[in-house]
């Protein structure tokens, strides 16, 4: 058995959890408290920001079922099926909940500048330089760690998630949401193609310096990705789901991109500006 390349990394994984595990059993009314409150009711579904243990622990389960055991090529076995870092003892956690069976079906990780939750960075920080970004006017909010369970990935519930983000972003008084758009490795093959839809629909982002943390630059062998050349004209098809969603608000992405080796995927820098939001967009999702 190669020990190397299967006990290893979850012993690893399992250990590194642990604090965090802990510090969340033992989380204080401050901490499950969201800095914003968001509450909309829609049919069979609920979409609010989680203010209690259990809303939390299901969402951080939920994220550790789709991003270890469903897109990763690195299958992870834990006794403690959690993702969770500490970022996550910093953030408020916007949720979808089925109301008959009162399960977490979608989440997304929120953290505002205007929170009452001190961090001393964002998530983003760790993968990408964004100084310039963060130096520039505007309150900021942080989208990350979404996902929809493979049950309810459809419209209604992804209507909610967007309607709960643009309530809190007005609430924060965001001008910018940023965060990392994720390619699976399964859908590597797809970058050169959305490297050049992107390129003729004015999809990057041109007037920042966005650049990426030597850790997490490409390794050789995906090299390629950023030389293939696609000459026939390319297709928005080649953006995946979420990476659509954000175009369809006016989101650009970074030229430079970044390899995550636990997580086995290429994320892109993704800034939306508020400001300039498609009226449509704001339209189809306002709670």
């Amino acid at each position: 058995m190669d020990f190397t390349n299967s006990v290893l990394p979850n012993t690893q994984f399992i250990l590194q959890k642990i604090p965090h595990l802990i510090r969340l059993k033992l989380m204080n009314t401050k901490m499950i408290t969201p800095s914003i409150q968001i509450e909309i009711d829609k049919g069979r579904y609920i979409v609010k920001t989680a203010n209690s243990y259990d809303e939390i622990s299901q969402a951080l389960s939920l994220r550790f079922e789709v991003f270890y055991q469903e897109f990763s090529n690195h299958k992870y076995s834990s006794p403690l099926p959690y993702d969770i870092d500490f970022y996550d003892f910093g953030c408020d956690h916007l949720i979808v909940k089925e109301k008959e069976s009162e399960k977490v079906i979608a989440c997304y990780r929120l953290r505002s500048d205007n929170s009452h939750k001190k961090l001393k960075r964002f998530y983003t920080e760790g993968e990408f330089q964004i100084d310039d970004f963060l130096n520039s006017l505007g309150n900021k909010l942080e989208l990350g760690r979404a996902c929809v369970h493979k049950d309810h990935r459809k419209g209604t519930v992804i209507s909610l998630l967007w309607a709960g983000i643009l309530e809190y972003a007005q609430k924060s008084g965001s001008r910018f949401m940023f965060g990392c758009s994720s390619v699976s490795r399964n859908d590597f093959e797809q970058i050169p193609n959305m490297l050049s839809w992107l390129e003729e629909n004015d999809g990057f982002i041109n007037h920042l310096a966005i650049n990426v943390h030597s850790k997490y630059t490409l390794p050789k062998e995906l090299s390629y990705l950023k030389n293939t050349i696609i000459t026939e004209r390319s297709s928005q098809k080649a953006l995946n789901s979420l990476m659509h969603m954000y175009v369809l608000a006016g989101a650009k992405l970074s030229r430079e991109f970044a390899y995550d080796s636990e997580m086995d995927c290429i994320d892109f820098f993704t800034l939306i500006d508020l400001d300039t939001i498609p009226n449509a967009f704001k339209k189809k999702f306002a709670a």
